[in-house]
C-alpha cells in the first residue's frame, strides 16, 4: 500500500483512501448515495488501511463523515450527518462575574448580556460594560434587547461596545437594518418557532447575520420571556432552511440534550441560557462547564 506523505490530514490529497473514494470525499460536496454507504469495497479497503497505519484512525474518520448525505440516507442513519465538526457556542443571560468566568474558561465563542426589565437576567450597563471588558478579545459580545428604543441602543453601544446586537421582538426587517447602520453591529434576529410557517419567517431578515430560532412561548402560559425560558420545539422544522443559511440553535438546549441537537440539525452555533442555570437568572458554574464540554466533545457521541 502507498505511503502516506508526512503531515498527512483529513484534507490532505496525499490520502489514499480519499482518492480511492471519490463519491465519498472531493473537493466539492457530494451525496452519499445508499450503495455506496453500505459498499463491501469500501469496509475491506478501510480495514485494510487501518491494520497498515494503526495511527491514522482518527484523521480518517472525519474524511469519511463529514459530508452532506442524501435525505433518503440521512432518513436511513436516523440522523443527519454533520458538515462541520466545530461547532460554536453561547451562553446567553451571563450576569455575574463567576459565570463569565467559566464561559471563557470553558470555551464560549459568545456571551450574551442581557437588556430587558422583566428578565431576570437584565442587567444594568455599568456592570454589563465591566464584564463586556473582561470577555472583550475572547469571546464575541452579544447585546440582547427586545423591541428597543434608540435611547436604550445607543447607550449600550457607547459603554458596553458589543460586537453584536441581538433582537429578540418584534422587530421588523428595516428597523434590523437601521440599527446595523446606527451601530456597525453583527445583528442576531431571533425567530420563536413552533411551526414551519415561523421557520420561514427568516427569509423576512436579509439583512441579519445571524438567524437564532428559539423556541415560541406558549400563550396559555403566564409570564413566560421572550426567550430563555426552557422550552424547546420540533427540531425536524430545520430539516429544510436554506442551505447557505448561518444560523444559531436555541431554545430548550442543556448538557443532556445539546449533542442529540447538533446531530440533528447540524446547528453551526448553539446557544444556551435556562439549561446552565440552577433556578431562573443563577448561572451554575459546572453547568456551564458541561455544557461548553458537551459542544466540543460532540463529534465522538
Amino acid at each position: 500500500m502507498e505511503e502516506l506523505a508526512p503531515g498527512f490530514g483529513k484534507a490532505n490529497g496525499g490520502n489514499p483512501l480519499v482518492r480511492e473514494l471519490p463519491k465519498l470525499v472531493s473537493g466539492e460536496p457530494k451525496l452519499i448515495e445508499p450503495q455506496d454507504v453500505l459498499m463491501p469495497s469500501i469496509v475491506s479497503n478501510y480495514r485494510q488501511l487501518l491494520l497498515t497505519h494503526k495511527n491514522i484512525f482518527n484523521l480518517i474518520v472525519p474524511s469519511i463523515f463529514l459530508v452532506p448525505v442524501a435525505p433518503e440516507v440521512r432518513r436511513h442513519l436516523g440522523r443527519r450527518v454533520p458538515e462541520k465538526m466545530h461547532v460554536l457556542a453561547k451562553i446567553c443571560g451571563i450576569n455575574s462575574l463567576n459565570a463569565l468566568s467559566a464561559a471563557l474558561k470553558g470555551g464560549a465563542d459568545f456571551v450574551g448580556l442581557v437588556f430587558f426589565e422583566p428578565s431576570p437576567r437584565n442587567l444594568e450597563i455599568e456592570f454589563a460594560a465591566r464584564l463586556a471588558n473582561q470577555a472583550r478579545g475572547t469571546a464575541k459580545i452579544t447585546a440582547l434587547f427586545v423591541d428597543p428604543t434608540d435611547e436604550e441602543i445607543r447607550g449600550v453601544a457607547e459603554r458596553v461596545r458589543p460586537d453584536c446586537i441581538q433582537l429578540h421582538g418584534k422587530e421588523s426587517s428595516a428597523r434590523l437594518l437601521e440599527i446595523k447602520n446606527n451601530t456597525g453591529c453583527l445583528m442576531i434576529k431571533a425567530i420563536s418557532v413552533q411551526s414551519q410557517t415561523d421557520v420561514d419567517r427568516a427569509r423576512e431578515y436579509p439583512d441579519a447575520d445571524l438567524i437564532l430560532y428559539d423556541a415560541k412561548p406558549d400563550p396559555a402560559r403566564q409570564n413566560l420571556l421572550p426567550g430563555g425560558n426552557g422550552i424547546s420545539f420540533d427540531w425536524h422544522l430545520l430539516d429544510n432552511i436554506d442551505k447557505d443559511q448561518k444560523f444559531m440553535l436555541s431554545g430548550g438546549l442543556n448538557p443532556d440534550n445539546v449533542r442529540a441537537a447538533i446531530r440533528l440539525t447540524n446547528a453551526p452555533i448553539v446557544d444556551v441560557s435556562s439549561g446552565v442555570e440552577s433556578e431562573p437568572g443563577v448561572k451554575d458554574v459546572q453547568l456551564i462547564e458541561k455544557f461548553l464540554s458537551e459542544v466540543r466533545n460532540h463529534e465522538s457521541s
